[in-house]
């Protein structure tokens, strides 16, 4: 048993640390299109027209770079909402697994049974079904008890997945919520929600990989994404804050960077498509044209 809650615990930090992984991969990506590097690049762009106010091609390079700067948090977003996607389709495989698993397990539950209701022992077929056991075991969380007749029942949750030579399935269904639960890319559509087949009760997911899929779709990803928007906003609101402070090339007000030039700090995307600022920059450089 301790060997198996082991187990359940690897493979959620298994699961955890892929997409960790691909996350960090993500975010350091050594290239001039990366996040760090078009920061860099904006700010001196920055720095370059306070020098030089009236250069025309210091206020084209500032375009430029802030063009370049919205494309770099529009492809982190782009990619962090494809990771969420993903295992969020993960999640309906590992249910399948999980379920050709109780079948498996339960064949073997009849077979033992039937050997040993002969007065023989079934230690080959325990064997093999140990075996699916221990890999159940890294998929969910599962508690096993050993019935007299040589069979196991296996439950999760308090409920039975596994009960002699039978099966309760389990599924994933999309979530139903009277407002829908969906990814952090709506065009990816709603989030699967596991259910129990017989009555459409929540399955309690505590451990193993569907709990890390769970972990990093609902929590980690959304945290991600949460911090890029504010990083996003930041940047909006310090660089307005200074903008609004000088003036335009024939003296007229400055307009404000963001979301069309209205002045909103918008997240790195929103609902009506546009992302880094809803216009399709996270600093649009109006005022400075």
């Amino acid at each position: 048993h301790q060997i198996r809650n082991e187990n359940e615990s690897l493979g959620q930090w298994e699961i955890s640390k892929d997409n960790l992984d691909q996350m960090q991969v993500i975010f350091n990506e050594p290239s001039d299109n990366a996040l760090n590097a078009t920061m860099t690049r904006f700010w001196n762009s920055w720095q370059s027209l306070a020098q030089n106010p009236q250069g025309s091609a210091n206020r084209a390079s500032l375009r430029e770079q802030a063009s370049s700067l919205t494309a770099s948090f529009n492809h982190l977003w782009d990619q962090l909402a494809v990771i969420q996607r993903d295992t969020n389709d993960q999640r309906s495989l590992k249910v399948q697994e999980i379920n050709s698993y109780a079948s498996r397990i339960a064949s073997l539950n009849g077979q033992i049974s039937v050997v040993q209701l002969s007065g023989n022992q079934a230690n080959d077929l325990k064997d093999q079904r140990d075996l699916l056991v221990d890999n159940l075991s890294k998929k969910i969380n599962i508690t096993q008890q050993e019935m007299s007749n040589g069979s196991v029942t296996i439950t999760v949750g308090g409920n039975p997945l596994v009960f002699g030579n039978a099966t309760t399935q389990i599924v994933a269904q999309f979530n139903t919520d009277p407002v829908p639960l969906t990814l952090v890319n709506p065009a990816f559509g709603r989030i699967y929600d596991v259910k129990w087949a017989d009555d459409s009760s929540t399955v309690t997911v505590s451990n193993g990989e569907l709990k890390g899929l769970l972990d990093t779709r609902d929590s980690v990803l959304p945290q991600k994404v949460a911090h890029l928007n504010d990083l996003a906003g930041g940047i909006i609101t310090s660089v307005n804050s200074d903008h609004q402070q000088g003036v335009g090339l024939h003296d007229h007000d400055v307009a404000n960077i963001g979301a069309g030039g209205g002045g909103s700090v918008s997240p790195v995307h929103t609902a009506a498509g546009g992302r880094c600022g809803g216009g399709g920059s996270a600093v649009k450089c109006k005022g400075v044209c």
